[in-house]
């Protein structure tokens, strides 16, 4: 099996800290069939657990994004 990403896939996957292996082993789950779901058109949606993505994800810490008390 060969898995090619494009430059923008690339910049993503290291902006979320996604190594390569975990990538791979997404990849061979997708073709063991083990997906969330079939979007059509050989697109499927496969869920990679992060290191640290609980219900506050880094993202939201990126941004500041806590909730606001009046």
């Amino acid at each position: 099996m060969r898995v090619f990403t494009n430059k923008w896939f690339s910049r993503w996957a290291d902006d979320e800290e996604l190594s390569d292996s975990v990538l791979w082993s997404a990849a061979k789950d997708v073709v063991a069939g083990h997906v969330e779901g079939s979007l059509g058109g050989c697109l499927f949606k496969k869920r990679i657990s992060r290191d640290g993505g609980g219900k506050l994800t880094k993202r939201k810490q990126r941004f500041n994004l806590q909730p606001k008390t009046f």
